[in-house]
């Protein structure tokens, strides 16, 4: 694998797979850094780690090492966790575990260590400790260059040249769902808007949506009419998320002035593409005649669609609208429904029309 001497460069770089080197600690130092370490100060703790790992003043011992980098990798130390993951990686001073590796350098990554996020790509790269995911690697590759660690410039070009165009922006998306998700990283949407917004004009449909969402968040009329854009490109990709979000932002007058008929229009769009929230909505707009002509009938067959998605307002709208509708109009409602359901069979299952109560 090309990431095998990246791997070495960066254990050389930190002092690991290297024989001991001559004294460099004296005895006084080393002293004053044990009762140190001893008090709990967790970067002695950690240099104490390395002087044991590269016999720096002091006998080199790998288990004493892996003790002090664990002490300080336990109160959360960055460095030292990324440490912790590089013993276990190569088993030394404790049983190999590549799992373990990955999981100490998911705890520094999460602290902005670029060492642990070079790592992480490594490992995703190389299959190592984690499936091997090039997407996931990549994206770490970025996040480490971001944050200054030289051996990733030259990960980013030389994968960036292996990967398509899609995978690249799912990279920018995947960067994204972390900082959204609190998943590996800590929550920043400012950052994850700007994540999307990279990944979005290429990506896959859900990146605008996402992107759309937080922009919204954010508030302001400049913002709303990215997040519209946003949505209008997801649907003109025929993703339903993206049409229904374009349609409840012109039914709210976020992005654009408020305009019921083309609300109406693209939660048409979401609907013919499977999706109940819209249907919900087309149901709803039937029922009270705002941006489409009044029929109830119509909007009793939209609720009878959305209400197989376990949407607890369908279910609630349904029960409603059965107690205001004849019997005549409850069974042409199901017919127009059972109808819909089936000249759309290929948007999903789940859009089977319930047998009469």
């Amino acid at each position: 694998m090309i990431f095998l001497l990246a791997i070495a460069i960066l254990l050389a770089g930190t002092g690991f797979g290297q024989s001991a080197a001559p004294a460099s600690t004296s005895s006084p130092e080393l002293s004053v850094l044990q009762k140190a370490a001893e008090s709990g100060d967790s970067q002695a703790e950690f240099a104490l780690g390395q002087a044991y790992d590269d016999g720096e003043g002091i006998v080199q011992n790998e288990e004493a090492a892996f003790t002090w980098y664990g002490k300080a990798a336990e109160q959360g130390y960055a460095p030292a966790q990324n440490a912790l993951g590089l013993m276990y990686r190569e088993g030394r001073g404790v049983e190999q575990s590549r799992d373990k590796a990955v999981e100490w350098y998911r705890k520094a990554a999460r602290q902005n260590n670029p060492k642990a996020m070079f790592n992480l790509g490594t490992a995703y790269y190389n299959g190592d400790g984690v499936a091997i995911d090039d997407v996931a690697a990549y994206a770490w590759f970025l996040l480490a260059q971001q944050y200054g660690s030289e051996p990733a410039k030259d990960a980013v070009t030389r994968i960036a040249s292996t990967l398509k165009p899609w995978q690249i922006s799912s990279s920018f998306d995947t960067i994204g769902d972390m900082y959204e998700q609190r998943k590996d990283l800590p929550v920043d949407h400012l950052i994850a808007i700007e994540w999307y917004r990279r990944a979005a004009p290429s990506g896959e449909p859900a990146a605008n949506v996402k992107l759309a969402n937080f922009l919204v968040i954010q508030g302001g009329n400049s913002n709303c009419q990215e997040a519209l854009h946003s949505c209008i490109a997801a649907a003109k990709k025929q993703y339903a998320p993206g049409a229904l979000c374009a349609g409840l932002l012109y039914q709210k007058g976020l992005g654009a002035a408020q305009n019921l008929t083309e609300a109406a229009k693209w939660f048409d769009q979401a609907a013919q593409l499977g999706d109940a929230n819209a249907m919900l909505q087309l149901a709803e707009m039937y029922w009270d005649g705002t941006g489409l002509k009044q029929d109830k009938v119509s909007a009793y067959a939209y609720i009878l669609l959305a209400s197989t998605a376990d949407l607890p307002k369908a279910a609630q709208d349904k029960i409603l609208y059965e107690q205001t509708l004849t019997s005549k109009q409850v069974e042409k409602a199901r017919q127009q429904a059972s109808k819909w359901a089936k000249s759309h069979s290929s948007v999903g299952l789940r859009l089977r029309v319930p047998p009469p109560d």
